[in-house]
């Protein structure tokens, strides 16, 4: 993995063009100057996973990408840009490092895929509450018609 390491400018620009091209493909919104931070906390990610192997900090690493706005797409494309980059340049693929960085995929996955559950169920709440809002500012307006209504015949 220490060639890995050694190229890993090329990792972070290829990470980068994933980010690029998938910028507009999910409903999220990132803004084009923040895909360098990105892509460069990504391959540390990376990189820090194959040093200690701790899956908490990748699955954590996955909902900050969420939060930050990363679309579904790109956290797809990224799983095939990593384990590209293991195999670079080697005629038979070291089944350690390919197995290393599924492992990773996955936990980034799993940790995009909470983030975003708990994204739509906040959002999901916001719309309730200002329906509840809406229901309840209509039926305040319905009873004070039918309030003027009753006092308007009650003239007549």
């Amino acid at each position: 993995m220490q060639d890995s390491v050694d190229r890993q400018p090329e990792l972070a620009d290829l990470i980068l063009g994933v980010l690029r091209s998938t910028l507009f493909s999910g409903r999220a919104f990132i803004r084009p100057s923040d895909l360098k931070r990105l892509a460069d906390s990504e391959t540390e990610s990376y990189l820090a996973f194959f040093a200690d192997g701790n899956r908490e900090a990748v699955a954590e690493h996955g909902g900050e990408l969420c939060r930050s706005g990363v679309g579904d797409e790109a956290i797809l494309q990224l799983g095939e840009v990593l384990r590209q980059h293991v195999s670079y340049d080697q005629d038979l693929i070291a089944m350690p490092d390919l197995r290393m960085a599924e492992t990773y995929h996955r936990a980034l996955l799993q940790g995009y895929l909470i983030a975003q559950r708990d994204i739509i169920l906040e959002e999901q709440e916001r719309i309730r509450f200002a329906l509840q809002q809406t229901l309840h500012r209509y039926t305040i307006q319905v009873q004070t018609a039918s309030e003027v209504a009753q006092a308007t015949i009650s003239t007549l």
